[in-house]
């Protein structure tokens, strides 16, 4: 289910990216932001109309709380395997940041057309539908952390495969649907880590802590990435960097032990 609603968030992707674009080249950066800012209060209502009440019996014990949050994550992050789940989840914020940030960018310094990074965008978006479904469904017939493994392989060598070919329209739109083919798939992979190994009481409070790695990862892969544009007026050297980075994650995730007992 957390792969269905991952796959819901791609949806919008696909179809806000050429709007936002094309919004650009008419309106300008500040009167986009604004529009996109305002078709976002959209959530308030639709979230409103699919709230839902408590079952009248809740087996098992309450949620620990925002109270216990500090204790909780100290608790969980004392297990070695996900303290490696979590260092792993680094990998996914720092490549997916500095894509979703650069790639526009990168495309265009390569000589290619401007709309080429939108549309690059938008097919990540598109081929993750189908991807965030799937990737939630093979945790019923695979180990996460194995599948997660798998997938921060695949997303190192599609980097590698881009970083050495000649740049081109029909490469990039390949390496998108690739990487979008995998693009929020950790998440589904990650929760159902948790609850095996944790249960689904606190699940929302140790997916958090969990993701809070993923953010870091997220603010460097973003920021390097930006620092390295205006210092050497290139990515090049970044590239090699994410791959190793998703290597260490590759490993991470194999060396993670299956749980003692399965608590979901």
């Amino acid at each position: 289910m957390i792969g269905l609603a991952s796959a819901g968030g791609s949806l919008g992707q696909a179809a806000m990216v050429p709007l936002a674009q094309s919004l650009l080249g008419s309106l300008g950066a500040v009167v986009t932001l604004g529009i996109l800012a305002l078709t976002m209060l959209v959530i308030l209502p639709v979230a409103r109309s699919i709230e839902w009440g408590p079952p009248a019996q809740q087996a098992g014990p309450a949620p620990t709380g925002l109270a216990g949050l500090p204790d909780l994550a100290r608790m969980a992050l004392r297990d070695r395997d996900f303290a490696l789940l979590t260092a792993g989840f680094f990998a996914c914020g720092f490549q997916l940041a500095f894509l979703t940030m650069h790639l526009p960018s990168h495309v265009t310094l390569c000589g290619l057309p401007a709309g080429l990074g939108a549309m690059a965008l938008m097919t990540i978006g598109l081929f993750n539908i189908p991807g965030s479904w799937l990737c939630g469904r093979v945790s019923n017939y695979m180990r996460p952390e194995l599948a997660l493994g798998w997938i921060y392989l695949l997303r190192s060598v599609a980097i590698a495969c881009y970083m050495l070919a000649p740049p081109s329209e029909f490469g990039t739109l390949v390496f998108a649907a690739v990487m979008g083919f995998v693009w929020l798939g950790t998440i589904p992979l990650t929760s159902a880590a948790i609850s095996r190994r944790f249960g689904v009481v606190d699940l929302g409070a140790l997916y958090g802590v969990c993701f809070l790695s993923h953010q870091l990862g997220g603010f460097l892969g973003a920021g390097a990435g930006a620092v390295l544009l205006e210092v050497m007026g290139s990515y090049a050297i970044f590239w090699p960097v994410m791959i190793l980075v998703g290597l260490a994650a590759t490993m991470m995730n194999w060396m993670a032990r299956p749980p003692e007992r399965v608590m979901a």
